[in-house]
């Protein structure tokens, strides 16, 4: 009975993925399953050893990864739509007069344009005395754990280190990055545009 009930759970989860998800929707799927094939291979693997630092960094990779090529292909979508819409309704313009009208409209990227970019807070490598790619892995980890991304046990083993984990971390933060993570948990960013914006608070290629 089980396994037929476990059958008919995944034949009704990948009819409404082809033929009922949204886009959004799709994302998370998307995010879902590179993060169970992350959870499945480090059980394949639980012979190596792996910090908690090491699992949220390849955890926030994974569904970054996922989200912002998903991102990208959407991005690439409505670039070629508000193209032929221009083509049909203003066939006076010249396709590099398309090309400008069309970038700033949407941008080829999240992180396109000097506007959208963001000051390095680092110095010597550091910001405030933590090293760039450390606070880094912090700010992952504190994202993840808002959006209850993070594994149960990762955050077993952060409050065995750190009683308060969370707040330690958020008063290491600056206060430029604490207004991205802000606005990205309230949605007013995406995952591509926070990931973006920070690696270049961080100065992060």
């Amino acid at each position: 009975m089980s396994n037929t009930k476990t059958d008919r759970d995944f034949l009704f989860a990948l009819d409404y993925i082809l033929n009922k998800a949204n886009l959004r929707e799709i994302e998370a799927f998307a995010a879902a399953v590179e993060r169970r094939q992350a959870q499945l291979e480090g059980a394949i693997n639980s012979s190596i050893p792996f910090t908690p630092e090491e699992a949220a960094k390849k955890m926030s990779e994974s569904i970054y990864a996922s989200i912002d090529a998903s991102m990208d292909g959407v991005r690439h979508t409505f670039r070629d739509y508000a193209a032929d819409i221009l083509q049909k309704e203003a066939p006076e313009l010249s396709k590099e007069q398309i090309g400008e009208l069309v970038d700033s409209w949407i941008p080829q990227s999240s992180r396109a344009g000097g506007k959208n970019r963001r000051a390095s807070l680092v110095k010597n490598g550091s910001v405030q005395g933590v090293p760039a790619d450390l606070l880094y892995e912090m700010v992952i980890q504190f994202v993840s754990y808002s959006l209850g991304e993070m594994p149960v046990e990762t955050q077993r083993n952060l409050t065995a280190a750190m009683h308060d984990w969370t707040g330690s971390y958020w008063r290491r933060f600056p206060t430029g990055i604490k207004q991205e993570i802000k606005a990205f948990l309230n949605g007013e960013t995406t995952s591509g545009e926070f990931q973006g914006h920070l690696r270049d608070m961080l100065g992060l290629a």
